[in-house]
């Protein structure tokens, strides 16, 4: 059995996503239980990136992310809100571009707010589910 790196399961090692303060507002609120929070697949074509930021290549992240969107019953899913007709995903660029590379069609999706659900890409009619806090996770009130 090899060993991994740990230091270099960084995803952001010396870069990051620009911040989506919008995805913030909406993950605080779903964990209080204050909008509805959806699990579905959608169209990868639906969904739309924040923004136009591409991880750096990390051949140990992507094949654990491989490995993980290929093993049946072990979900990676977006986090993603609707605005202006497109899902908009900020919260895993390596998961979302890893589908592109793997030339995935849908992706499973956790949808935070209102949204309509016979929007164009929806594949999967929408469950709605209750948002856990991790048990290690503060909740921060401003």
């Amino acid at each position: 059995m090899s060993k991994i790196d740990i230091s270099k399961l960084d995803p952001f090692a010396g870069d990051s996503p620009p911040m989506d303060d919008k995805l913030i507002d909406l993950l605080k609120q779903a964990y209080q239980d204050q909008i509805p929070v959806h699990v579905t697949m959608l169209e990868i074509e639906s969904i739309k990136p924040f923004s136009d930021y591409k991880p750096p290549y990390n051949e140990q992240v992507v094949d654990i992310i491989e490995k993980r969107l290929t093993t049946p019953g072990n979900p990676l899913p977006l986090y993603v809100y609707f605005s202006k007709g497109k899902f908009i995903m900020s919260d895993d660029y390596y998961t979302y571009h890893v589908h592109l590379s793997l030339n995935s069609k849908r992706a499973l999706c956790i949808i935070l707010g209102e949204f309509d659900h016979n929007q164009s890409g929806v594949l999967v009619k929408p469950e709605p589910i209750e948002l856990k806090t991790p048990e290690s996770a503060e909740v921060i009130n401003n």
